[in-house]
């Protein structure tokens, strides 16, 4: 059984419809996005995916998934 690797990526809430459209054009995996507290928060698959979240979205940042 191999276990998946989750990127997870902390949106601020005015962040989220920009973030979810970015990677409707170029996720090259799979993503889920729901709420965490007073932030959007979007698992990806894949790291690139997260990289390109936070690059694009102002107050966007990788965190740690236990």
């Amino acid at each position: 059984m191999t276990e998946e690797i989750i990127h997870r990526v902390q949106i601020p809430w005015q962040g989220a419809r920009t973030a979810l459209d970015l990677l409707q054009q170029t996720a090259r995996g799979a993503y889920r996005p729901h709420p965490i507290g007073n932030r959007a928060v979007i698992d990806c698959s894949e790291p690139s995916d997260a990289e390109d979240l936070v690059k694009a979205i102002q107050g966007a940042r990788i965190i740690r998934v236990e």
